[in-house]
């Protein structure tokens, strides 16, 4: 369990953040800020355009922007994935939401770009989650030219580019976890050894490197952000889990879980979760006496035909020949005996 007064802060160095924020919105062309779970910034603003700063300027204005950041980060926190919508000015903006555990603290805002002509189906299907008023903007002089300076790109390089920033942060964010659960978890070993000290339990030969090697000691590389999905799977194999469920479990994105997923792995989901169910069947057709529908049914399977095909294609032979090459192999030892 995390920390109850864990925030976007503590969990990300801030000013290296700052520089690969600053980094990355030059290269995709996009504004990019990170917020807390109030929408308010705890990054500055990167490639900001002028349009949004001379918005922001305006302190009536700036409170839309805070608004529009806040229900754009709660949003996605919602749905456990990006969200795009059009802010109070009809600037497409993008919410990435950083959840850790069960607690949304913060959301990497980006877009501050339109939508070229040729998408404006992409465009209407998007919401607006703040009114735009008529006054809006009215006593500036320049605001409509730097309205027309704003970057204009296609509804999908402006989503590939933001599956990239969301990558790539998902990623940060999930080494900082295991870097601050490391540290928390190493904090109280260091406090339980000071305590050891201080009472005088600890003598010259009591072997202090056991005591540490007896605790739970977290190690960032024997600590995966898939483990509550794969212990869910090994066991609920009676449950055929969407990937998009499995990502909502891990506090991931769906593309970004498939692909962490893999490296870590080697199979995509599909696979591993018919690989575990073909395992379970094997070890029930050694061991039990169930009838093949039977096993299908516990395994998730509610058509015993398609069991049966999926078994095959994994073994090569149907589960009656399998448990009957088992039964044969088995009495042919006892004769051997």
């Amino acid at each position: 369990m995390y920390n109850e007064f864990l925030n976007i802060r503590t969990i990300l160095n801030i000013d290296r953040w700052q520089e690969i924020q600053d980094q990355l919105a030059r290269v995709t062309g996009l504004a990019i800020v990170t917020v807390d779970y109030k929408g308010e910034p705890v990054t500055e603003h990167s490639g900001r355009s002028r349009y949004c700063e001379l918005i922001r300027s305006v302190p009536k204005l700036h409170k839309k922007c805070q608004k529009c950041d806040a229900r754009g980060g709660i949003e996605a926190a919602r749905l456990n994935d990006i969200y795009m919508y059009r802010c109070h000015s009809d600037i497409i903006d993008v919410a990435a939401p950083i959840v850790i555990g069960d607690k949304y603290i913060g959301a990497i805002m980006m877009g501050q770009v339109l939508i070229d002509e040729e998408a404006s189906e992409e465009y209407e299907y998007l919401e607006r989650i703040c009114t735009k008023s008529k006054k809006d903007g009215q006593d500036f002089e320049d605001l409509q030219r730097y309205y027309n300076e704003l970057p204009k790109m296609p509804y999908e390089i402006i989503k590939e580019k933001v599956m990239m920033i969301n990558d790539i942060s998902n990623y940060i964010v999930t080494e900082a976890i295991k870097k601050y659960t490391l540290k928390q978890e190493n904090d109280k070993l260091n406090e339980k050894l000071e305590m050891h000290i201080n009472t005088g339990k600890i003598d010259n030969n009591y072997n202090i490197r056991r005591d540490y090697e007896s605790e739970n000691v977290i190690n960032p590389s024997d600590k995966s952000i898939l483990d509550p999905v794969i212990d869910y799977m090994n066991e609920n194999l009676n449950q055929n889990l969407s990937l998009r469920e499995a990502a909502k479990m891990c506090y991931i994105s769906p593309s970004y879980f498939s692909k962490v997923f893999y490296e870590e792995t080697g199979e995509n989901f599909s696979s591993y979760r018919t690989t575990l169910k073909m395992n379970q069947a094997k070890t029930m057709l050694r061991t039990t006496d169930k009838l093949i529908k039977q096993i299908a049914l516990d395994l998730g399977f509610n058509d015993d035909s398609y069991f049966t095909k999926q078994f095959k294609t994994y073994e090569g032979i149907t589960p009656r020949e399998y448990r009957k090459n088992i039964r044969r192999n088995s009495h042919n030892h006892k004769k051997i005996i």
